[in-house]
């Protein structure tokens, strides 16, 4: 389905952040949109960080959920030990209705650490803005690993569509390319006694299997 209202092209930031970052965050847009993805133990504990600028954002949406999914299953965590809070239709729904009943020309996005829940969301509300190119880049980076359970309730909705951007309007806050070998070997240097080589093609093995699944949950075919 798509929105019945249409708008005129115009840029758009975009940004996925994790919550130390957005304590100082200022918004470049005039009318900023800001999506929060919540520890479920904030509800009675109180979040216990500040953003001071929040005031700036023209509207805010909460969704408080655990980072968590199935192997077998994305939506399946019977198999894991404790008690979760998921993603869920009726959230998935709610975030969709978000942007559409929002007029924005920002959208910020973060949860704790800003590498699998909000780079989820992100892909979500891209496919509502019918930026299916910025949400292949999110999930093929190798700088984000998209929350899969988050992925799959989204992709089962009756996604309703929003006019208004082009691919070539995004503004993304950070950097979209595929992670190097260089920077992937570099990284091995934190694991004590790690092959720099054997990390590398370890780290390639999951990628691909990852982007497998993304390919599989998302409908759309991507490459590494």
């Amino acid at each position: 389905m798509e929105a019945t209202t249409k708008e005129k092209s115009k840029k758009l930031y975009f940004s996925i952040e994790h919550c130390f970052c957005m304590e100082n965050f200022v918004p470049k847009g005039k009318k900023s949109i800001l999506i929060r993805v919540l520890e479920p133990e904030y509800k009675k504990g109180g979040i216990p960080y500040k953003i001071k600028n929040i005031d700036k954002f023209s509207n805010v949406l909460e969704l408080y959920f655990h980072d968590v999914y199935g192997r077998k299953n994305p939506e399946d965590i019977t198999e894991l030990e404790g008690e979760y809070e998921i993603f869920t239709k009726e959230m998935a729904l709610e975030l969709n209705n978000f942007i559409l009943n929002n007029d924005f020309d920002e959208v910020v996005i973060h949860c704790a650490a800003g590498m699998s829940r909000s780079p989820a969301i992100a892909m979500c509300v891209a496919r509502i803005l019918k930026l299916e190119e910025l949400a292949k880049k999110i999930a093929i980076t190798g700088n984000f690993t998209p929350n899969l359970l988050v992925l799959s309730v989204f992709s089962k909705i009756d996604v309703i569509k929003k006019d208004g951007f082009k691919e070539t309007d995004v503004i993304f806050d950070g950097n979209l390319d595929p992670v190097s070998d260089e920077e992937i070997k570099k990284a091995s240097t934190i694991f004590v006694g790690e092959d720099p080589e054997e990390f590398l093609i370890g780290c390639r093995k999951w990628h691909e299997k990852r982007i497998e699944l993304y390919a599989k949950i998302w409908g759309f075919k991507l490459k590494v």
